[in-house]
C-alpha cells in the first residue's frame, strides 16, 4: 500500500518540478528598442575621419523617443552624432521601424597605433541599450592617391596645343571624388577630359583601388614667347590632395612684317640722286630675331644703301625703322621702275617690291630744251637760206 501512496507523490513532485524548471532556465528576451550597426569595427589611418551608421531599432508596436549619448570615448577624437545636417541628441522611432544616424569621429593625427573603444547608449522610458564600437589605428598609413603623367615635358612651337596623358589612381580603401584644378601662367588654358571621351570635366569619381585616365589639353596664348613654362595639375578629395608637374617648352615662331610710313610701297627719285625711303621691320613671331640682314634687287646702274644694313636683335613685337637711300642710274630716263627689298633671317625671309617713279634732273631738262631750240633754229635758218636761192 505504501507503494501506491508513494507513486502519486512522486508523480506530483515531478509535475511540479517540470512546471517550475523552464521559468528558471529561460533566456532573457531581446529588448524592444536596441542599437545596431552593420560594421562595428574598422581599421583606419591617423588623421582620417570615420563614420559609423547607427540604426535605432524599435520592435514594439508603438512609437518611442530614444535619447542617444556617447558614454565612452577617448580624448581628442571629436565624436558627434549627426543626421540631415543636424547634431542629434534623440530620435523618434515609429512602431516596428528603424531610424539611422551617423556617428562621426576624427582620428587624431598623433593617435597611437592600437584599438580604441567607443560606447553609444540609448535610453528612455523602459529603454536601455548600448552599442560598443572599435576603431583601430594603423601603424603604417595606407597608400592614398597617385597622379602619374606619361610624358610630363612637351616641346613645340607657339600656337600649338600640347596634349598630356595622366592616370589618377585611388589606392585608398574607400571610393573618392576628386576635384581637378591647375595652376599655369596668365593667359594659358587647360582642359581635363576622360580618355576616349569628348566632354570636359572638373571632377571625377574613382572607386577604391581603381584609376581614371585623363587627357589634358594645354593651350598657350597666341603670342606666347619662346621659353619654358611650368604647370601644376591637382586632384583633391576630402581625404587627400595630390599634384603633378608639367612643363611646356615653347620653341617660338619666326615671322616678320614690313611696313612704310605711308602704308604704300611707292616712292619718287631723281636720276643720279639719292632719295630716302623708310621701311619698318616688325617681329610678329614669338621668338627673338637676331642678325636680320637687309638687301635689295635693283635695276642695272642703281645703288641702294641701308642704314643700318643689319638688325642685331629684334624681340617679339618690337619694330625697327630702316632708311633706304635709293639712287637711280644717272642715265635713267623718266618712268616707273621696280626694285625689291629683302629682310633675311636664318629662319625666315621677307620680300617686298617697291615701285620707284624716276624723274630727270631740272638742269638736264633745261639743257635738253636749249638743245631742242638750237636744233629747231638751225633748221629754220637753213630753210630760209635755201628759199632765197
Amino acid at each position: 500500500m505504501s507503494k501506491l501512496l508513494l507513486t502519486p507523490f512522486v508523480s506530483l513532485v515531478a509535475l511540479t518540478v517540470g512546471a517550475v524548471a523552464p521559468a528558471s532556465v529561460a533566456t532573457a528576451q531581446a529588448p524592444e528598442v536596441y542599437l545596431s550597426t552593420p560594421i562595428p569595427g574598422v581599421l583606419v589611418d591617423k588623421g582620417k575621419q570615420v563614420t559609423f551608421t547607427i540604426d535605432v531599432n524599435n520592435k514594439s508596436k508603438e512609437g518611442k523617443t530614444v535619447d542617444l549619448a556617447l558614454v565612452k570615448a577617448p580624448d581628442g577624437w571629436q565624436p558627434i552624432l549627426k543626421d540631415r545636417g543636424f547634431v542629434v541628441r534623440s530620435v523618434w522611432v515609429a512602431g516596428e521601424k528603424s531610424e539611422s544616424v551617423d556617428l562621426q569621429l576624427k582620428v587624431p593625427a598623433d593617435a597611437k597605433p592600437q584599438d580604441y573603444e567607443f560606447t553609444l547608449r540609448a535610453t528612455g522610458p523602459g529603454i536601455d541599450s548600448s552599442l560598443k564600437l572599435i576603431v583601430g589605428v594603423k601603424d603604417q598609413p595606407t597608400q592614398g592617391t597617385s597622379f602619374n603623367v606619361q610624358y610630363p615635358e612637351l616641346r613645340g612651337k607657339s600656337g600649338s596645343t600640347f596634349g598630356f596623358k595622366a592616370d589618377l589612381k585611388n589606392d585608398s580603401e574607400e571610393d573618392r571624388t576628386y576635384g581637378l584644378s591647375f595652376k599655369a601662367p596668365d593667359g594659358w588654358d587647360l582642359v581635363f577630359k576622360p580618355s576616349y571621351e569628348d566632354k570636359q570635366v572638373s571632377s571625377v569619381q574613382i572607386k577604391s583601388g581603381s584609376s581614371q585616365s585623363l587627357d589634358i589639353s594645354v593651350t598657350p596664348p597666341a603670342q606666347v614667347q619662346a621659353g619654358e613654362y611650368p604647370i601644376t595639375i591637382t586632384a583633391a578629395s576630402q581625404a587627400d590632395r595630390v599634384s603633378a608637374n608639367l612643363k611646356v617648352i615653347v620653341t617660338g615662331s619666326y615671322t616678320m612684317a614690313m611696313s612704310t610710313r605711308t602704308d604704300v610701297f611707292n616712292t619718287q627719285a631723281t636720276a643720279g640722286q639719292e632719295s630716302p625711303f623708310y621701311v619698318t621691320i616688325t617681329n610678329t613671331g614669338s621668338a627673338p630675331l637676331q642678325n636680320v640682314s637687309l638687301s635689295s634687287s635693283k635695276p642695272e646702274g642703281w645703288t641702294v644703301t641701308f642704314k643700318p644694313d643689319k638688325i642685331d636683335q629684334l624681340d617679339p613685337g618690337a619694330q625697327r625703322e630702316i632708311t633706304m637711300l635709293i639712287k637711280p642710274s644717272a642715265k635713267a630716263i623718266a618712268g616707273d621702275y621696280m626694285l625689291s627689298v629683302s629682310a633675311t633671317h636664318p629662319q625666315v625671309t621677307l620680300n617686298r617690291d617697291i615701285r620707284v617713279t624716276v624723274e630727270t634732273p631740272t638742269i638736264l631738262g633745261w639743257i635738253g630744251a636749249a638743245i631742242l631750240v638750237l636744233v629747231i633754229g638751225g633748221l629754220l635758218g637753213l630753210f630760209m637760206k635755201l628759199g632765197r636761192r
